[in-house]
């Protein structure tokens, strides 16, 4: 974009100069090339907006296999949390079998 800037503001300038000389060939000139790089310039823009559409879609893309893998991460956290439930369940009451003072 910055190149684009570049070119189409000293293209104005260019202008402004042929048009403090009076001069219309040159002026008509100048407005030929003017038209080319505006043709110049969509393209270009046309081609950036092309690229940002890939990136775009590659990012959406990325972001549903990240989701994915947190659903799946956090899937395998409860399992693991209800083992560990369970586990903590079970030690307890073998222990209260056992030992019937600490349970009451």
């Amino acid at each position: 974009m910055h190149t684009s800037y570049l070119l189409f503001h000293g293209l104005e300038l260019f202008e402004k100069q042929a048009h403090k000389q009076n001069s219309s060939t040159l002026t008509s000139g100048l407005y030929v090339i003017r038209v080319r790089t505006l043709q110049t310039l969509k393209q270009h823009q046309l081609q950036e907006l092309e690229h940002m559409e890939q990136e775009k879609l590659k990012l959406k893309q990325t972001a549903e296999q990240l989701a994915e893998k947190y659903e799946d991460t956090k899937d395998k956290q409860e399992e693991i949390t209800k083992r560990q439930d369970i586990g903590c369940i079970i030690y307890f009451t073998d222990r209260c079998h056992f030992m019937p003072g600490i349970c009451s």
